[in-house]
This record gives C-alpha cells, structure tokens and sequence, in this order.
C-alpha cells in the first residue's frame, strides 16, 4: 500500500459538493494559523536557550521577533477569518450557518476555533509590551514564572486550544459530508487527522515549557507546612489529557501514541537547532557568554522528549482495551491511571537527577548565587506521586470529554 494515497467519497465527489468551497478556505486558513503558531514555537525554543546563553540584551532579540511575528500572522490570519465569515454568513453562503459558526457579540460569525485561536493571540500580543516594561522595572526574572510570562503562555494555550477546534471540526465535517480533508491519505491516516494531531502536540509542548522551572531550579511548592513535588503533576496532566484527547477525537489505535511521537521529534529538532542558531548569531555579533565556553547541544534534552511516548502508549492501550468491556468513563479512569504511572515515575526521576544539569540551574538563578536547589524530602516525593496518579485520573476524564467533543463539534 503505498503511503500516500488520494481517496474519492463513496457519495458525491469532494469539489461537487456545494460546501467544498467553504471547506477548503478554512482547511486553508487553519493550515495557515498552525503555521504561524509553530513559527512562534520555534522562537520560544530558540529564546529560552538565548536567555540561558545571553541573558536578556534587549526587547527586539531575533527570537523575540520570531514570536511576534507568529503572534502577530496568527493574530490576522483569525481577524480575516472572522471578518469572511461573517460576511459569508449574513450572505447565507452554503456552509455558513449556526451549526458551521458561533455568534460573537450579535454580529459576527466565525468557527469556534479561529475566534479562540484570535482571543489567545491578543492576549500574547498584550504581554508582550507589559512584560518589556516588568523588565525594565524589575530587570531579568529568575524564573519563567512572571506574571507576564504567564500571560503570554496562557494566551498560547488559548490560541492552540482554538487551532485544534479549528481542525477538529473540519475533521468532523469531513467525515460526515465528504468533502475536502479526506482525499489526502498519509500512512492510512486522513491528512486533516494528522493537522489535528499536530495542533494538539501544541498544547502539550506548552506545558512542558511551562513545568521546565519545576525540573531546573523549583522543584518543590511549599503549602503551608506541606512541601510537594510539582513536576509529577503538571506533566502527567498535560500527558494524559492530550493522550486521551487524541485516542477518543479519532478513535484509531496509536493516536495517542502518534501525537506524543509528533510533539518529541518537534521539540528535539527546536532542541537540537537552537544552541546552534545561539552561538551564530552570538559569534557575529560578538556577545559575550553568561558562561565559559559557546552554546552546545544537550543531548539528553535532545532526547527526552521521547520519554512521553511510553505514557501515551499505555493510554491508547488502556483505554482501547477496556472500551469494549465497561463504560467510556470507567475506560477513561483505567487510562488515565495507566499513563499517569509511568509520568509520574518519569517526572520524577528527572527532578531528582537533575536532568537539566547543574550549568542549566544556575543559568536560571540571580549572578549572584551558586546555591542549587536543595533535593526535596521523601514525604514530598511521595506526595507529589500521589497527586500525580489523582491528577492523571481526573485529566484520563477529562480528556475523554474533550476528545468527544471534537469528535462531534462542527463549530
């Protein structure tokens, strides 16, 4: 069987059907908004090792202007999007109607997706500046963990929450009328399908970004008297929800699996490309190093990544195994517990061998210190394990019920 393949509708063809017009726009416009999120991506990678090597020199770094210039596209790309929409809909163009798009302020009418994805993106446009001038206040922060940081990153998870939706409902459309999306097949899988999946590794990516400062130089929450281990959890709820969000949208063995594999060859090539793209562009420029030596690549960063895919593998396991036998939520609970064990062993291995490296700890502590982290006690080892299993139960649920709903939203 050869690996890519065109595929014709049992019904009606594709470019017969009155909504192929409609369907190929946005096909298009989101293929246009994933890439101008995965532009952003890059820069992030590409900025968190600038900072590392660099510091912070200025607001128009070359990373920096990578992520802007993804916000911004993907900023516009939802705005014309939004803008087509609602004068198709008020035209009452074939595919552009109520169950096609969601009112927004009476006026306009868009798909769910591009308006979310647009909300996210605004939302990263305005930290952007409110996080130049915390800098100028404050200077450069110990951590990623800054109230404009965090503003930024949750209008990322925003935008690719929206691009997923985006996809997703498309893919539904697709199945139900076949219309365009389903010609291309890559590998026995719909290419739409695979947009979808790749949409979704976003989400995932984020929050890895987001716990790196639990793994490198904050391992432990301190609540009250109780000290807790924080990597376990937020990483098995990012695993585990994507995992099982990916298995029931497309309910097809190795979904989850799939997307888990996408999102590490994503990140371990930005891995690997950024410390190369630091010391060029820091060579030419005649920067000099926060630390004795150039940039080079971490190949344990590089690999790790990879490490998610058991997880997954356990999830889509778990949950096609027992679906069959009991209901979908008691399916999901089992899932979610399958994949929350090995994540949270992971997680937790990674913490206390410090992964990172001693050099990538220090990198994110004040010039002034030399102090690491101190290595967390038993009881929040074992605290944090066990949260970490509760959590990746509830995300098994959870994920189950956002997977159905880009199974059926067409939105």
């Amino acid at each position: 069987m050869a690996a890519f393949a065109a595929t014709r509708p049992a019904t009606t063809g594709a470019r017969d059907h009155p909504f192929a017009g409609e369907r190929r726009f946005r096909l298009f416009a989101a293929a246009a908004l994933v890439s101008m999120q995965t532009l952003a991506a890059v820069g992030l990678g590409w900025d968190i090792q600038w900072h590392r090597w660099l510091g912070r020199d200025s607001f128009l770094t070359p990373p920096h202007l990578i992520i802007y210039t993804g916000v911004v596209g993907a900023g516009l790309i939802c705005i014309a999007v939004v803008l087509i929409e609602t004068e198709r809909y008020w035209r009452r163009v074939p595919g552009v109607d109520r169950t096609s798009t969601v009112s927004l302020l009476g006026v306009f009418h868009a798909p769910l997706g591009f308006v979310l994805a647009g909300f996210g993106a605004l939302t990263m446009a305005l930290a952007a500046p409110l996080d130049n001038y915390w800098h100028q206040l404050y200077g450069v922060d110990v951590t990623l963990w800054s109230p404009f940081h965090m503003m930024g990153l949750i209008g990322a998870g925003i935008a690719y929450l929206g691009a997923a939706y985006a996809l997703a409902s498309e893919l539904v459309r697709s199945r139900r009328d076949g219309t365009a999306g389903r010609r291309v097949m890559i590998f026995g899988w719909p290419g739409i399908a695979l947009g979808a999946l790749f949409a979704l590794t976003a989400v995932l990516r984020l929050v890895r970004v987001l716990m790196e400062p639990s793994i490198e130089t904050f391992p432990t929450w301190q609540l009250g008297p109780i000290e807790v281990l924080t990597s376990p959890i937020g990483l098995t709820l990012a695993v585990v929800l994507t995992s099982m969000a990916a298995v029931v949208m497309l309910r097809k063995p190795g979904a989850a699996t799939l997307m888990t594999v996408m999102a590490a060859l994503f990140t371990a090539t930005v891995t690997l490309l950024a410390p190369i793209a630091v010391r060029i562009v820091g060579d030419a420029s005649g920067y000099t190093y926060r630390l004795p030596g150039h940039p080079h690549i971490n190949w344990i960063q590089v690999l790790l990544p990879f490490a998610y895919v058991l997880p997954a593998i356990a999830v889509d396991v778990a949950y096609l195994a027992q679906l069959r036998r009991w209901h979908r939520m008691r399916a999901s609970l089992i899932a979610g517990l399958a994949g929350s064990l090995p994540m949270t062993a992971i997680a937790t291995i990674l913490t206390l061998d410090g992964i990172s490296s001693t050099q990538a700890a220090l990198r994110m502590l004040p010039a002034s210190s030399n102090d690491l982290p101190p290595q967390p006690a038993f009881h929040a080892i074992a605290l944090g394990a066990l949260l970490a299993l509760v959590v990746g139960g509830y995300a098994g649920r959870i994920g189950e019920q956002l997977g159905r709903i880009w199974r059926l939203n067409t939105r």
